[in-house]
């Protein structure tokens, strides 16, 4: 359980990446303006489940169960990002690599492996471009 999935609401896109970058990233995203709003509880979770709500968490943390980013959280976190990616390219901020170890795994393509194993600015500027996309839901790959 080290890869965040997210998955826009309208299915047409995913973006996966190991927990200890989903973590970076929204820290980092704090520090350039994104103010936190809370997840949305998933819908096809409350259906599926109907004590979805008496444990779902509003908070960032990554679980088992699929929680919301809204739209307008999303694109707070999306132009947080993308003023982080400027300042970084600009020379004003660094970027601290989080430590760990690479992700692998039996039957992963390149494909795979790059985008689970990106670097933070590689990171930041997909997660920025795939927020900017509207609402999402994320979880732990199963």
């Amino acid at each position: 359980m080290l890869i965040v999935e997210m998955v826009l609401t309208d299915s047409s896109g995913y973006l996966d990446m190991q927990v200890k970058t989903w973590r970076s990233l929204l820290e980092l995203a704090k520090t350039f303006g994104w103010q936190p709003a809370g997840t949305q509880p998933n819908q096809a979770g409350i259906a599926l489940n109907p004590e979805y709500l008496s444990y779902f968490d509003a908070n960032y943390d990554v679980k088992d169960y699929r929680k919301n980013f809204s739209a307008t959280d999303a694109l707070a976190l999306s132009n947080a990002l993308i003023a982080a990616c400027a300042s970084v390219k600009s020379g004003k901020a660094r970027l601290m690599e989080p430590n760990g170890p690479v992700w692998l795994s039996d039957g992963m393509d390149q494909q795979a492996f790059d985008q689970i194993n990106a670097g933070l600015e590689v990171a930041m500027l997909r997660l920025a471009e795939f927020a900017a996309k509207g609402e999402f839901s994320y979880a732990w790959d199963d």
